[in-house]
């Protein structure tokens, strides 16, 4: 009873959460018997198992089973099955991993019968997505019944005679996720002079960073994973860098970064979106009625807003809505006008209107912000909104409303 103890450990380990399934099929070019210090190759084998395995970070457990094919001595011990139910256990190192397998053998011989034995295992994986190659060094005790083959005491695990093999198998994983996320990058810059150099550092994967853009111009990536920009004048410029891990995931990440004088002034709002990195495009409100022009605090609003495209390439999308007087048509046709009337002066003041892609949008009376149930709501409603998309996928939309 104590001998399936393993066995029945790994089944309450398991429970019913196993994640993946996997089937395989071997070849075993080395197969040898030794019985009383006596040893005999046999002829090449083949193999067909089957595990069913949960993870947990790095590591893999969980049971499997094997059917070998008959084992062919020439002389001294006949030929026999050997068929093997195990626990493993396996510990990933990035793409390769570790195992081994610990339980009991059903040994069938042809002319006596066997009890089952101890069977034990090492090897070495390596996994390709949901392929897993492997090669395995096993041992198999042989307990017999019959005193005709004088099997004696050997030591350790295997007490009567010992059946190895060597096998080189090949897995396919049912229910395996591969992971296709890129790694985590963070970004230190360091300023001498009228130089800023940058450094990076990964977590939890190892990587490197490939490729690295500022105000989509390449920056060089020296030798020791820095990359540097000299002469820069004060202003906003976006950093973008793209960073590799061992599997091949890939991850684009966008940094805001302001360059000031010593003694220039940067406003609240700046900081807080600098630090937080966290960016927000205005939101123009307050037209009048079947009015498209923007009043002077309009056009301040939209000026002081549109800072955060400095350095981006991508598409702007520029949303007009009115308010509920009014007809459809006449709603929709001044919603678009607005809109339009917008587009045209973020081209004159945003710093680099070649690299943004501008498209108008009018949806008329869509959408309210607030209820349409007196005037001073109706002009809140009467407004313009923005959704900036970029090339490497970053988004930025209209601030949160408020009245």
């Amino acid at each position: 009873m104590k001998k399936y103890l393993i066995l029945g450990m790994l089944v309450a380990s398991i429970q019913a959460v196993a994640v993946e399934y996997s089937v395989n099929v071997g070849l075993d070019p080395y197969r040898d018997t030794t019985v009383s210090k006596t040893s005999e190759s046999a002829d090449i084998g083949l193999s067909l198992g089957g595990e069913v395995t949960t993870v947990k970070d790095a590591w893999v457990y969980g049971l499997g089973a094997e059917l070998r094919t008959e084992t062919n001595h020439e002389d001294t011990y006949g030929d026999y099955y050997s068929h093997p139910i195990y626990g493993v256990v396996k510990y990933n190192f990035d793409n390769f991993y570790v195992l081994g397998r610990l339980g009991r053998a059903v040994n069938t011989n042809r002319d006596v019968t066997e009890k089952s034995g101890n069977y034990a295992g090492l090897g070495l994986g390596k996994s390709f997505g949901n392929i897993d190659a492997e090669m395995i060094y096993s041992s198999t005790e042989i307990r017999n019944n019959d005193n005709d083959l004088n099997l004696t005491s050997t030591p350790a695990l295997f007490n009567d005679g010992s059946f190895e093999t060597f096998s080189v198998k090949v897995a396919y994983v049912f229910g395996r996720t591969i992971d296709t996320t890129g790694p985590e990058v963070s970004l230190i810059s360091q300023v001498e002079g009228d130089k800023v150099t940058w450094t990076y550092g990964v977590t939890e994967r190892k990587a490197k960073i490939t490729e690295t853009y500022l105000n989509g111009k390449a920056v060089p990536v020296e030798a020791d994973g820095t990359f540097s920009a000299e002469g820069l004048p004060t202003g906003r410029y976006a950093l973008e860098v793209v960073a590799v891990d061992k599997k091949g995931n890939i991850t684009r990440k966008t940094e805001p970064v302001i360059l000031v004088d010593k003694n220039s002034e940067i406003t609240e709002k700046e900081l807080k979106e600098f630090v937080a990195g966290e960016r927000s495009l205005p939101i123009i409100v307050g037209y009048e009625v079947n009015v498209t022009e923007l009043t002077d605090v309009q056009k301040k609003r939209l000026q002081d807003g549109v800072y955060v495209l400095d350095g981006l390439k991508g598409t702007l999308s520029v949303v007009g809505y009115t308010d509920d007087t009014g007809t459809d048509e006449l709603n929709l046709m001044l919603s678009k006008e607005r809109a339009q009337t917008v587009a045209e002066m973020v081209k004159k003041v945003v710093k680099n209107p070649d690299d943004i892609k501008i498209v108008t949008v009018g949806r008329g009376e869509t959408n309210f912000k607030v209820p349409n149930d007196s005037d001073a709501n109706r002009k809140l409603n009467r407004r313009i909104e923005f959704e900036f998309k970029s090339d490497s996928g970053e988004v930025i939309k209209s601030e949160e409303f408020t009245k």
